[in-house]
């Protein structure tokens, strides 16, 4: 029940917005949002350095960019050097929120490549989504590596196959137990008033990483000292 919640586990890094709301940083983030809209403090650089673009292209991208509902305001397109022209969307979206990832998404797939040229959608907000989606891309790998590592030690020490998938499926329901109390805390927002913070948002990209390095080696040291002593007693 406590690893239910991981099955909607979203990986981000978190801003001033989740700052405690007596601090002038999270004032200042809140007043800013609420005159000029949540995106402001995270908007993204368009860049493109295409010898093909024209100023008829441009102009092509800065309607599209307008015409997207998820858009607050975009720049017109600006030749900031030679061959190379840039843009700064505004998403009505904060940073965390899932439609400003699902917008850069949706960006680099359907609207800017229907210009003809090649547009690098980069900036903060964005960077931050690559690497979430990079880091959670490959936690399943880091997972399922482990896991078979460890089966297949079990295996050469204990000399068995239903001790180690024992060990593995127990070390793994505590691991995601561990998970989705992060998940239900931080991201759903259950009972974040206890622990001092004010807005719920996404689970920090590098802490599942660094959960599951802690929280196996702990469960599994344990699961071998158990192990050992068992086949102590048996032999």
């Amino acid at each position: 029940l406590l690893a239910v919640p991981l099955l909607s586990i979203r990986l981000g890094f978190s801003d001033e917005g989740n700052q405690p709301k007596d601090t002038t940083v999270r004032q200042a983030y809140d007043t800013i949002a609420e005159a000029f809209g949540p995106g402001t403090s995270g908007p993204l650089v368009l860049v493109s350095t295409d010898p093909a673009a024209t100023p008829e292209i441009v102009a092509g991208i800065d309607t599209a960019l307008a015409a997207d509902t998820d858009v607050a305001f975009a720049t017109p397109g600006m030749e900031v050097a030679n061959d190379m022209w840039m843009w700064r969307v505004y998403p009505k979206t904060a940073a965390q929120d899932v439609e400003t990832a699902d917008l850069v998404n949706r960006l680099r797939d359907d609207v800017l490549p229907t210009s003809g040229i090649k547009v690098n959608v980069g900036g903060w907000t964005a960077s931050g989504i690559d690497f979430s989606e990079y880091l959670g891309g490959r936690l399943p790998l880091l997972i399922g590596a482990v896991l078979v590592l460890s089966f297949l030690l079990l295996m050469i020490v204990f000399r068995s196959l239903l001790v180690p998938l024992k060990a593995v499926i127990m070390n793994l329901l505590s691991v995601g137990a561990s998970y989705g109390v992060i998940v239900a805390i931080f991201q759903w927002g259950w009972g974040l008033g206890l622990i001092g913070v004010d807005n719920k948002g996404p689970v920090e990209a590098w802490a599942p990483m660094m959960l599951f390095a802690i929280v196996f080696g702990l469960s599994m040291d344990y699961e071998v000292f158990l192990l050992s002593r068992m086949k102590e007693e048996f032999d």
